[in-house]
This record gives C-alpha cells, sequence and structure tokens, in this order.
C-alpha cells in the first residue's frame, strides 16, 4: 500500500464533513442537529488538522523534500499555505458558533466561512490528490512507503486517540442522517 493511499481514504471522509457544511448552509439555525458547529469544529481540528495535515506536513512533506521535491516553493508550499488558511476559517467558524445564541449575524459568519472553507479544502484535496500525491508516489520507496505508513498511525494515535477515528466516521453517518443526506462517498 502507498502512503499516500491512507491520505486519499482520508479525503473522502473529509468530502463528506464538506458536504455535511455546505448542506448546512441551505438551513436555519434552529433546524440544524444540536451542537453542529462544535461537532464540526471538533472534526476540522482533530480528523482534519491535527490528523491528517500532521500526516503530511510532519512526515509526508519532508519525505518528498528528502526525494528533492521542493518543499519552500512549488505544490508543498501551497499545501502548507493552504492548511494556514484552513485553520484561520475553523477559528472563524468556532469564534462565530460561540456567539450564535446571542447574535444574529453569528449564524451567517458561520456559515460564509464554512462555505469558504468547503470551497478551499474541495480545492486543495484535489491539487493534493492530481499533483503531490502522483509526485510522492514517483520517488517513494516500498521502504518509503511502508515507514511513512507506520509514522501515519502512530500520529492517529497520538493525535486523536485509538477509536477516535471510528467515532468521527460515526459523527458523518450520524449529521448526514439528521441533514438527510445521502453520501456519495
Amino acid at each position: 500500500m502507498l502512503a499516500t493511499d491512507d491520505l486519499k481514504h482520508e479525503h473522502l471522509v473529509v468530502i463528506r464533513m464538506l458536504t455535511i457544511l455546505e448542506s448546512a448552509a441551505n438551513k436555519n439555525v434552529k433546524d440544524l442537529p444540536a451542537d453542529f458547529f462544535s461537532k464540526t469544529v471538533d472534526f476540522l481540528r482533530n480528523f482534519v488538522d491535527k490528523c491528517h495535515h500532521g500526516k503530511e506536513e510532519e512526515y509526508l512533506f519532508p519525505a518528498m523534500e528528502a526525494h528533492r521535491i521542493p518543499g519552500k516553493t512549488g505544490i508543498i508550499a501551497v499545501m502548507l499555505a493552504e492548511h494556514e488558511q484552513g485553520r484561520g476559517l475553523v477559528r472563524r467558524i468556532d469564534e462565530a458558533n460561540k456567539r450564535i445564541a446571542t447574535d444574529r449575524v453569528a449564524f451567517e459568519t458561520a456559515i460564509g466561512s464554512a462555505l469558504e472553507y468547503t470551497k478551499l479544502l474541495r480545492q486543495h484535496i484535489n491539487k493534493e490528490t492530481n499533483i503531490a500525491f502522483p509526485m510522492a508516489d514517483g520517488v517513494f520507496t516500498e521502504d518509503d512507503n511502508r515507514d511513512l505508513l507506520e509514522k501515519f498511525e502512530e500520529i492517529e494515535h497520538e493525535r486523536i486517540g485509538p477509536g477516535k477515528h471510528e467515532g468521527y466516521l460515526r459523527l458523518i453517518d450520524e449529521l448526514e442522517t439528521a441533514m438527510n443526506i445521502k453520501s456519495r462517498v
């Protein structure tokens, strides 16, 4: 198995959450599941950023650089900049969520930031899938892939903990059901 296959599988999970966020834009705050933004922010911060982006930033991208794929310019620099941009949008969603109960504009801010995030991440995933990952696959050896997959597993256990991955999959299933979304992934 290629190290990037693990990341591609996680992309499918992320895309499901992006669809949920897009669906929220067509609802009123009272029509969303309880703690909707709290739950999605938790997913975005932990599953997407700490786990998925952590795997890329700490291991995948440095391994690519070790194989002479430029890190300060090119696709890796773009990916890192987009990770930072995504973190900023998640902060905006979280900050707006804290005011939703008392500020009528906060819901619109949360939704607007969520839609901006989904657009960014859909484009980001496309770039990784079609540019960055094929570059990595073209230079990594079997040993590189085995080493990366072991490190990815360590990050998953350290960052989100045993069983949490499955918990996030259940959360997505629950949100899709609550919002009447049929998963296309």
